[in-house]
């Protein structure tokens, strides 16, 4: 999310093709400009803080297009790195300043895409225990 905010989604694009679309990280750098070390380093940071592969893999498959809506808090303009926010000069990426004076806007990001994936779990759900319940018994 931090990518995204920052005007890096090059990142979260790159862990949506290696781990969901299972391409080669070399294909991946080749496509997006970046190296296949960083993205081997994005994914093993991914996969440790969610835990395993598997579900790094479903984390990512669940939110990618809800992360790719989330517009850009910091803008180049040259070779400066400014925040939208407040007008800040940016030093670096800008996570470290967002995390720092905008936490409240990651927090509701946060909020948002659990109480969507939320309501998405809940309908699949029902759905599946509506085929279930639709479903003739086959005992007789």
């Amino acid at each position: 999310m931090l990518k995204m905010l920052t005007g890096n989604e090059k990142v979260v694009e790159a862990l949506k093709m290696y781990i969901v679309d299972e391409l080669s990280p070399s294909t991946v750098a080749m496509k997006l400009g970046l190296s296949k070390h960083q993205i081997r380093g994005y994914a093993q940071r991914v996969i440790e803080k969610i835990g395993d592969f598997r579900k790094a893999f479903l984390v990512i498959s669940e939110i990618y297009d809800l992360l790719i809506r989330i517009k850009p808090i910091v803008s180049n303009y040259g070779h400066r790195r400014l925040c939208i926010l407040c007008g800040r000069e940016l030093s670096t990426s800008g996570e470290d300043h967002i995390k720092r004076y905008h936490r409240e806007i990651v927090e509701d990001y946060v909020y948002s895409i659990m109480a969507m994936l939320k309501i998405r779990i809940s309908k699949r759900i029902t759905s599946k225990m509506r085929q279930v319940m639709n479903t003739p018994s086959t005992t007789g």
